[in-house]
């Protein structure tokens, strides 16, 4: 079998090729395997990377799309091209609970803001944080909030805009963790925005198409809130790091890279108990 790695190997992991060259052999990027694309029938993707149509049609017997990630963003092809199946982290709870590197990193956020950005070094204990989305990472950020000493207000589908305004108006913290679809983009607007108080943050580590950018950049400027921590952008174009009391980190909350290895590791295994099933029935055929 080959396979194909599109992306960065897990920074650190002196074994991340040799874990997938238990299948065969493994090519590490399109150049690489420019001779053989027409024999690649496994292609791992990490969520820094495109794959559409154009990607799809140079690859004839690709049977399995392997991408160790919640979201689908960056799976741009069209499902009805595809004969093969994706693997991705989607819908494993039982598995997701044990990564916790997002909620971490947002935690480690929080104390930089509160610390470095505030005119003065101030505490999370006694603060008050909104959660917006009490999915997997939310609920293990509300946890964690909790835990030192903050007070922790959840948003989620069961709430309306009027409870949503009330969290931006009264949070000292507002913390993004809601998927991305038609409902949530720029759902945190100007409005929502210029309702914080000056002494407030904002932190997102979900998407960067849940705020409305532009808005954000403005209210920064004009200190209508103390500052924000931003792991994911819409866009390059507002945000930028010129602006003194923001927080740009590029796409690294998920990196830890023990949970790295953990879902490198079991979508080893997804694939292994494919191939297994895929031979038990071809064996039960003849």
């Amino acid at each position: 079998m080959k396979l194909l790695h599109l992306g960065k190997p897990t920074l650190g992991d002196p074994h991340f090729y040799k874990r997938w060259e238990t299948f065969g052999k493994v090519y590490t990027s399109l150049s690489d395997a420019a001779n053989d694309l027409n024999q690649i029938e496994v292609v791992i993707i990490d969520h820094y990377t495109d794959f559409d149509d154009q990607h799809l049609n140079i690859f004839p017997i690709l049977k399995y799309i392997i991408s160790p990630t919640t979201g689908h963003t960056h799976l741009r092809f069209t499902p009805e091209k595809f004969n093969g199946e994706v693997l991705t982290l989607r819908g494993e709870k039982e598995f997701l609970e044990k990564i916790c590197g997002v909620s971490e990193f947002t935690i480690h956020l929080m104390l930089k803001l509160c610390r470095e950005l505030s005119p003065y070094p101030t505490l999370l204990n006694g603060k008050t944080i909104g959660v917006l989305g009490m999915g997997r990472i939310g609920t293990q950020v509300a946890t964690r909030a909790e835990a030192m000493g903050m007070k922790v207000r959840e948003f989620d589908k069961k709430h309306n805009q009027y409870y949503l305004k009330g969290l931006f108006i009264n949070c000292d913290f507002i913390s993004i963790h809601l998927e991305e679809n038609a409902a949530t983009r720029w759902l945190v607007s100007k409005n929502l925005i210029y309702n914080m108080k000056p002494s407030s943050f904002l932190i997102n580590t979900a998407r960067g198409s849940i705020i409305n950018e532009s808005a954000l950049m403005n209210a920064l400027i004009k200190k209508k809130i103390a500052g924000a921590a931003i792991d994911v952008k819409e866009s390059n174009y507002y945000l930028n790091d010129k602006v003194p009391n923001l927080i740009i980190t590029n796409h690294v909350a998920g990196r830890a890279i023990e949970d790295r290895i953990r879902t490198d590791e079991f979508m080893i295994r997804r694939l292994r108990d494919k191939l297994l099933e895929t031979i038990r029935v071809q064996t039960e055929m003849f």
